[in-house]
């Protein structure tokens, strides 16, 4: 019984639900983070991990300077055109000897052609020359 109301119990809204966005590997693996510090736009590139329409996991040799729930800036240099995305870092994380992985949450839901030339690639991302499936027929994709 105590199993079930535990089940019950979880996404609630009282801990965070990772279940609410799929997270997608990245196909398009360069992207560039961006912090003001004084007054200074700083550009560190790093590899995006997985994206989702909420956030992004991205890794670098060097850690990002700002502190956990200050803003940051996101671009993905092949978008169309390539904006600044505004987020919110979640977290760092810098294991010995390894790559630091950092979590991002967006400001904004992530522009959808952005999504999917990060996930599928710049080919994915010509959608005029190919015929699209039936589920991106849809105006609510567009």
């Amino acid at each position: 019984m105590a199993r079930s109301r535990k089940r019950l119990a979880h996404g609630t809204g009282r801990e965070p639900d990772r279940r609410r966005s799929c997270r997608y590997p990245a196909k398009v693996k360069a992207v560039v983070l961006g912090w003001d510090t004084d007054g200074i736009r700083v550009e560190l590139p790093v590899e995006l991990d997985d994206i989702s329409i909420h956030g992004c996991r991205v890794t670098s040799r060097a850690c990002p300077a700002p502190k956990p729930g200050e803003l940051i800036w996101f671009q993905a240099p092949g978008a169309n055109p390539p904006a600044w995305i505004e987020g919110v870092l979640v977290s760092t994380i810098k294991p010995f000897l390894r790559k630091s992985s950092s979590r991002i949450r967006f400001l904004r839901n992530l522009p959808y052609q952005t999504f999917k030339m990060l996930v599928y690639g710049p080919e994915g991302n010509d959608l005029e020359e190919k015929e699209r499936p039936e589920h991106e027929a849809d105006q609510i994709w567009r």
